[in-house]
């Protein structure tokens, strides 16, 4: 049988196949390149199987009767052959293994910089990271970074040595540019020992600087001489901080110091509200243990240390410091106690009040500070300070509840220890008790919540007080005396004219449950409330009955 020779329909038909295969090219893909070759095999496939199976017959079709696939059809088919389930999954597959070939990339560069600027550390390293950061958008590269894992090796990278080396005075830029980045990270990357040892080490550098002898003091042949830097290294500088502002979303004239206390306070401040922090890693705890109180009490003398004061408050609140750390928590009560007398004369109430919320922590953990014979100094002047400032009228409530919780603090504990050394001194004051007693009634009495809740604390001083019993001082009658005198004349003196410390218990009742109500009572805080009412009770000889 001779071959069948070509006519004008074959023709005719691969051209159609041909245009429909590139029409389908040039129109949106539907998958990956790979796929849609494969659906074009296939159509050219199923075109020549028809093909070579209607000329294997033994009669030759003519024109009228050959089937020619048209453009319309091979796309049906090829639609048809790209819904199929293996298909779809294959292009998922494809565009996902593309998505995180992409996010690898961007995380595998970011910490690549990161190495850089740290190990280089000039402001051009931290001007390209900082600027890929940009690029990519933060959170983006983050979230990145937080899928491929590497969260903990970018901080890990950028703190692998103090900011203190970054070059040309930029130390301010890159700790606000890692400062910023723990605002993006997860809780469980801040649990390293490392960036609190960082940050620590960058404040401790201004400490540094702040106690050494000024240039001014030096010999003229002494000075460094600082040549002025160039037009182009000012514009690099001023490009650099304009990007790290972008970055942290504003501007900050901060220093180092500030900075750095900062980024230590928003570590703290995560590990209180996280769950999911490891229970070893307390920061607090590696503060303290790197020596976190020797490198920033000192800067309590300085004339701004609110950043100072605002990370001791946080840091105080942590109960496990005692008893390892009792020595630096003595200084720092020591320190306070000379900060709020220095301070009181100034008559500055922000960084007052905030000296003295430090002050309440700091006596809760260590009440004995106090105690030695070489503090007596100090002693005097904590119980000259409260006592002029609780009898004054102009004293904020804020102000006193701090003074009156300072003093019950180190009171309760010369109660328990059976020293009186604290007590006298508020006493040594004729008018003292009396004034607290009628402080209390009006407190008691008034309308206002807030000056019903520093009864309780008005309260709670002469409770602890009238527990003072030692062979130099006995305390109890006095404070009887004193209410006795505040409630002469008045509905509820006459209720408790023959106890009159039944007033102080029941305001002390009250305060309890208020405390209870508002959330704000702790187990410690409840045992050692109960241990005073029972012990002003037994004392007084007072009968609670059910229906008081």
């Amino acid at each position: 049988m001779s071959k069948r020779k070509r006519c004008m329909a074959d023709v005719v038909g691969y051209l159609d196949s041909f245009m429909a295969c590139k029409r389908t090219a040039e129109s949106p893909p539907l998958s990956q390149s790979s796929d849609g070759e494969a659906m074009q095999l296939s159509l050219r496939s199923d075109t020549s199987n028809e093909n070579c199976s209607s000329s294997s017959g033994g009669s030759v079709p003519g024109p009228d009767t050959m089937h020619i696939p048209t453009v319309n059809e091979a796309r049906v088919r090829l639609v048809k052959r790209a819904d199929s389930p293996r298909l779809r999954g294959s292009v998922f597959e494809t565009e996902m293994n593309f998505f995180c070939r992409e996010e690898e990339n961007i995380a595998d560069m970011c910490v690549y910089l990161a190495e850089v600027a740290s190990s280089s550390r000039t402001p051009e390293a931290l001007m390209a990271l900082v600027l890929y950061f940009m690029e990519h958008e933060p959170d983006m590269v983050m979230q990145s970074l937080k899928r491929a894992g590497l969260q903990s090796q970018l901080l890990s990278a950028l703190c692998k040595s103090s900011a203190r080396s970054v070059t040309d005075n930029k130390e301010g830029l890159y700790i606000r540019f890692v400062g910023h980045l723990l605002t993006l990270c997860d809780d469980e990357v801040l649990s390293d020992a490392s960036l609190v040892k960082f940050f620590l080490l960058s404040s401790e550098k201004r400490a540094e600087e702040a106690a050494a002898t000024p240039a001014g003091s030096k010999h003229w042949s002494q000075r460094a001489h600082c040549p002025t830097p160039p037009k182009q290294r000012r514009q690099d500088d001023s490009a650099l901080k304009s990007a790290v502002d972008k970055f942290c979303r504003g501007k900050s004239d901060d220093t180092a110091t500030s900075l750095a206390l900062k980024a230590l306070l928003h570590i703290i401040f995560r590990y209180n509200q996280a769950t999911s922090f490891p229970g070893e890693a307390n920061p607090c705890l590696v503060f303290a243990e790197l020596g976190g109180f020797e490198v920033v009490t000192p800067m309590l003398n300085d004339a701004d240390c609110k950043d100072v004061l605002h990370l001791l408050e946080v840091v105080t609140l942590c109960e496990r410091l005692c008893p390892s750390y009792d020595a630096a928590l003595q200084e720092l009560v020591i320190l306070l106690i000379r900060l709020v007398a220095r301070e009181d004369t100034k008559c500055e109430n922000d960084v007052l009040t905030i000296a003295l919320r430090v002050l309440v922590n700091g006596t809760s953990l260590v009440p004995h500070a106090l105690r030695d014979s070489n503090r007596r100094r100090e002693r005097s002047q904590l119980a000259e300070f409260s006592t002029k400032r609780l009898m004054s009228d102009n004293t904020p409530l804020n102000v006193a509840a701090f003074i009156l919780c300072s003093a019950v603090n180190i009171v309760k504990w010369e109660v328990a220890s059976r020293c009186d050394e604290f007590a006298r001194c508020l006493v040594n004051c004729p008018d003292f008790l009396s004034r607290i007693a009628e402080l209390t009634l009006q407190c008691y009495n008034a309308e206002e919540t807030e000056r019903n809740v520093v009864s309780g604390y008005y309260a709670l001083l002469l409770a602890v007080l009238s527990l003072i019993d030692t062979p130099k001082v006995q305390l109890r009658v006095p404070v009887i005396t004193a209410v006795a005198q505040a409630t002469k004349g008045t509905e509820t003196g006459k209720a408790v004219e023959s106890k009159p410390m039944k007033l102080i218990v029941a305001i002390l009742q009250e305060f309890l449950l208020f405390q209870s109500t508002a959330g704000s009572l702790t187990k410690s805080g409840l045992v050692s409330m109960s241990t005073i009412i029972e012990s002003v009770v037994k004392c007084n000889g007072i009968e609670i009955s059910s229906d008081s």
